[in-house]
C-alpha cells in the first residue's frame, strides 16, 4: 500500500493551525500543566507486562544506547458542553481539547506494515544518542478512522470523567467516557526547547508509513474535532448535561503502556471544573 497522508488524502484536520506555535507547558503558579497520577498507571501495571513481554527485538549490529521518548499529557482544555446526534437519538456531550507532549531524549515514532488480513500492525523504532535504530519493539495496530479521513494508532489516550472535591479525585464516572481512543500522531506545536528538538514538525502525516512525536513536540486534538468528547447520555428536556458541582476530566497517554518511554508514570493529565446552571468554569 502506498504511504497516505492527511495532507495528501485528505483535509487538515480542523482547528490545526497551519503554522507550528510555542506554548507554556507550566500553570500560573510555576507548576506543570500535567500530572502524573501513579494510581491511574497502577491500575494498568499488569496490562503493560503482558504487553510488553517478548515483544521488543535489538537491531543486529547496534550497541549504542537507547534514547526513549517520555509521553506527557497536559491537561485537558477548551471545556464546553455540545449536543450530537446518535443512533439513539440526541447526547449531551462535553468537548475537550487534548495535548500529548514528549519531553524524553528521543522521539516516538511508529511505522505500519499491512498484513494479509489487511490489518495494519505496527512497531515502534527506537533510536540511539547517533540517531541510528537501536531496536523495534511491536505496539499494536493502525486503524483507518472514516470520519477523520486517516489513520490512528489504536489506543493511544483514555479520557474519564470524575467527580472531585477540593480539588481531589472523588468516584469515577464509569459510564461517562471518551469514545475515542485512537489517534493520529504527529508533530503540531513546540512545546519546549530541548537538546534534540528540531525546528520543525518531523512527523507530518497521518499514513501507515511513519507517525511520531518529535522531542520536545506536542500533538493536539482540538474540541471542535469528531468524537473529541466524552459522552454524558442522552439529552433530556429541561435538565442540564451535568448536574451542579465540581468534576475532573482525566486524558491518559498510552494506558495500557504498550509504548517504551523512560517514564510511564506521568503520562496523565487532569483538569478541574465546577459546573453551575449547565455552565462551564475552570478550577485553578
Amino acid at each position: 500500500m502506498p504511504p497516505s497522508s492527511r495532507r495528501a488524502a485528505s483535509p487538515a484536520r480542523p482547528g490545526r493551525a497551519a503554522e507550528p506555535e510555542e506554548v507554556n507547558m507550566l500553570a500560573p503558579d510555576g507548576r506543570p500543566r500535567w500530572i502524573g497520577l501513579v494510581g491511574l498507571c497502577l491500575l494498568v501495571a499488569g496490562l503493560a507486562l503482558v504487553a510488553g513481554a517478548g515483544w521488543g527485538a535489538r537491531v543486529a549490529g547496534q550497541t549504542a544506547a537507547a534514547v526513549y521518548p517520555d509521553l506527557r499529557t497536559l491537561g485537558p482544555s477548551d471545556l464546553r458542553f455540545d449536543t450530537v446526534a446518535m443512533a439513539d437519538g440526541p447526547h449531551s456531550v462535553l468537548r475537550l481539547s487534548n495535548t500529548v507532549a514528549n519531553l524524553g531524549q528521543g522521539p516516538l515514532e511508529l511505522v505500519g506494515e499491512l498484513q494479509p488480513n489487511q490489518t495494519v500492525k505496527v512497531t515502534q523504532n527506537i533510536y540511539g544518542a547517533d540517531g541510528r535504530l537501536v531496536a523495534q519493539h511491536l505496539v499494536g495496530y493502525f486503524e483507518y478512522h472514516p470520519e477523520h479521513g486517516h489513520w490512528h494508532y489504536r489506543d493511544f489516550a483514555w479520557y474519564q470523567l470524575y467527580t472531585a472535591t477540593n480539588g481531589q479525585l472523588g468516584q469515577a464516572l464509569t459510564e461517562k467516557k471518551g469514545v475515542k481512543t485512537g489517534f493520529c500522531l504527529v508533530d503540531t506545536v513546540r512545546v519546549q526547547r530541548l537538546s534534540g528538538t528540531p525546528r520543525s514538525p518531523v512527523y507530518t502525516q497521518c499514513g501507515i508509513s511513519r507517525q511520531g512525536i518529535s522531542v520536545g513536540w506536542g500533538d493536539v486534538y482540538q474540541s471542535t474535532l469528531p468524537e473529541q468528547w466524552i459522552d454524558l447520555g442522552l439529552v433530556v428536556p429541561g435538565q442540564p448535561p451535568l448536574p451542579d458541582g465540581d468534576y475532573a476530566v482525566v486524558s491518559t497517554a498510552d494506558p495500557f503502556h504498550k509504548l517504551w518511554e523512560s517514564n510511564t508514570g506521568n503520562n496523565t493529565g487532569v483538569t478541574f471544573f465546577r459546573v453551575k446552571d449547565g455552565r462551564i468554569r475552570a478550577l485553578k
